[in-house]
């Protein structure tokens, strides 16, 4: 994204984000404003322009998605879930601020993005809050799986569909739902399948990757329950590549061409960082 596009959700971020002495709304800024790629951010931008909707009328729709993420990365990070110490190539949020702080700044998080949606775009807030739904039994599924000794490759994929898909398939559908286009539900779709190319390759990142590029913990994940336990490397590149490849195809197939150059240029981001 342009970094004038970077400079005005940040922007907007600081407009709905609290000051104060306390400890907990310096938490609930810490993450949101510590960096990232603001990918999500992006796509909803570009499938904003490519149905001719002003960046303008998007801006709180990209704060409200970036908060509910940082939220979802807070939680992640905790003790009793990844135990991760570093994010976006700083300290997690509970190194910071402690467990009971984060937890809470999470949660702020989470209820600081309903309140932009309803207040916004109320029209996305039953879609919104089923995304927040799916985006925790995910989160649960991951966790239940570290205890499975028996799983399927069905079990691994509904867990990414929903702990990584949902949102990006609410980024994916999110200006189209607002502009009532048809195809708002298959944008929801390819957006979830875009979920799972990119939580294909951040399993892979976390075996391959490099501090400096991915900015959080690597060899995390090394006994989760993940696509490599059940493929190869190799095998789960060329699947998620595929999966990426169907995805800018039928975004093109839609009209959307700006978006899919977007996906283009951006894969390799996507892969290794």
């Amino acid at each position: 994204m342009k970094e004038e596009k970077i400079t005005k959700i940040k922007h907007r971020m600081e407009k709905w984000l609290d000051n104060g002495d306390w400890k907990i709304y310096k938490a609930i800024r810490y993450t949101p404003l510590s960096g990232g790629k603001l990918l999500r951010s992006s796509i909803i931008l570009n499938i904003g322009k490519d149905l001719g909707i002003d960046d303008e009328d998007l801006l709180d729709l990209c704060v409200a998605v970036e908060f509910f993420h940082s939220g979802t990365l807070i939680h992640d990070d905790l003790p009793a879930i990844d135990d991760a110490s570093f994010r976006r190539g700083k300290k997690a949020n509970h190194k910071v601020f402690g467990e009971n702080i984060a937890i809470l700044a999470g949660d702020g998080l989470f209820f600081k993005s309903f309140i932009i949606i309803s207040e916004k775009y109320p029209k996305l807030v039953f879609d919104f809050s089923k995304v927040a739904y799916d985006v925790l039994v995910g989160e649960a599924i991951d966790v239940e799986l570290e205890e499975k000794q028996v799983y399927t490759e069905k079990d691994i994929y509904e867990m990414y569909r929903k702990k990584t898909g949902a949102l990006f398939g609410f980024s994916f559908m999110a200006a189209a739902r607002l502009e009532e286009r048809r195809f708002w539900r298959k944008l929801k779709e390819i957006g979830e399948s875009f979920g799972i190319a990119f939580q294909i390759y951040d399993d892979i990142k976390d075996i391959k990757g490099e501090f400096e590029k991915v900015g959080k913990d690597l060899g995390k994940d090394i006994n989760k329950k993940t696509i490599l336990k059940l493929k190869s490397i190799k095998q789960a590149e060329y699947e998620a590549n595929e999966i990426y490849k169907k995805v800018i195809d039928n975004l093109v197939f839609y009209g959307l061409n700006r978006t899919a150059d977007f996906l283009k240029s951006v894969q390799n981001m996507v892969k290794e960082g």
